[in-house]
């Protein structure tokens, strides 16, 4: 049914779209081919993202948590070996305080 309802959805649309093209002759009115076009992909687009089709299974999301969190640690740990943390940064901001003049 994951499939089935999106499929029937899309379907539809294009449906209406050909019977709006046949039998209502909106090729009369319509002015941007182009546009026309356009409206019809975004819906179908639209109901792709809502649909379940392209989600991603609990199961691979419980795998990349877990990596992510490996990586995470891995940083951290990197990052505490850095020299570039163990450098104190206030000096630098003391050193513009002490240049500026009063007036």
């Amino acid at each position: 049914q994951k499939l089935y309802m999106p499929a029937l959805a899309c379907g539809n649309q294009l449906l209406n779209a050909a019977t709006g093209l046949i039998i209502w002759q909106d090729w009369k009115v319509i002015q941007s081919w182009p546009g026309y076009a356009v409206v019809i992909i975004q819906f179908i687009l639209g109901v792709y993202l809502i649909s379940e089709i392209g989600t991603v299974s609990s199961d691979a999301v419980v795998i990349l948590s877990e990596q992510s969190e490996i990586d995470m640690e891995r940083n951290v740990d990197d990052a505490a070996s850095s020299q570039f943390f163990l450098t104190p940064v206030h000096s630098e901001v003391e050193e513009v305080k002490d240049d500026k003049v009063d007036v």
